[in-house]
């Protein structure tokens, strides 16, 4: 078994996929954002899965996913193997970049980040192939180098009279 995270953990769009919102949803339904958190057809039980985790403020869904329900047709699959340019969520990028949530929203803010988010239905993503991972870049070493000597001793502190 691969180590990598399971997807579908945190909050990723596959490549080629297009993410909608409840604003998305309401349109695909014809209806008024107010009358679609009315009559909630989004928290069916056959309502197609979100892409990213109920605890987020933004839900995402798959558009394909979202028309193929309101049409009565069956629900397409999403790719469940990792392309280069699916679109990784916060959490999801820290777990395939090897690193802490907090460590990698701590970079984010810090800029130590070299990746340029996307931004999609307010929420920012990164693309999967821009990310390093930490084990392919590891943290600097440290202390001093093996084989490296001293010019001269150290210098001894006075002693106290």
């Amino acid at each position: 078994m691969s180590d990598r995270p399971k997807l579908w953990e945190h909050g990723m769009i596959p490549h080629g996929r297009t993410a909608i919102d409840r604003a998305g949803v309401a349109c695909i339904f014809d209806r008024a954002l107010g009358t679609l958190s009315n009559t909630t057809p989004h928290l069916a039980v056959d309502f197609p899965k979100r892409l990213n985790p109920a605890a987020s403020r933004n839900w995402l869904w798959d558009e394909e996913q979202v028309r193929a329900h309101r049409d009565g047709r069956p629900i397409p699959p999403l790719p469940q193997d990792p392309h280069p340019g699916d679109l990784l969520d916060d959490k999801e990028a820290a777990v395939y970049a090897g690193l802490r949530f907090s460590t990698w929203r701590a970079y984010v803010s810090e800029g130590r980040i070299e990746a340029t988010p996307v931004i999609v239905c307010g929420v920012r993503h990164w693309v999967r192939s821009t990310i390093r991972r930490r084990h392919e870049t590891p943290p600097g070493t440290r202390g001093r180098p093996l084989g490296v000597a001293d010019a001269r001793p150290r210098r001894r502190r006075a002693e106290k009279v």
